[in-house]
């Protein structure tokens, strides 16, 4: 996403723009999509990609 929602006290505003406030940043899911390709090794395991792309 290139807006993300700012959640404050635990809430969202709801967005007063047509659609779910959101815009994809389609080179960042490029990024993500071949990295998932790389690591996957042909069986279906998003934890390796997402621990990747969200650390803790």
């Amino acid at each position: 996403m290139t807006d993300p929602t700012v959640i404050c006290d635990g809430k969202i505003s709801v967005p007063t723009d047509p659609g779910l406030g959101i815009e994809i940043d389609f080179a960042q899911l490029e990024l993500a999509h071949e990295l998932y390709r790389y690591i996957s090794g042909g069986a279906r395991d998003d934890t390796i990609a997402m621990q990747y792309l969200l650390p803790s």
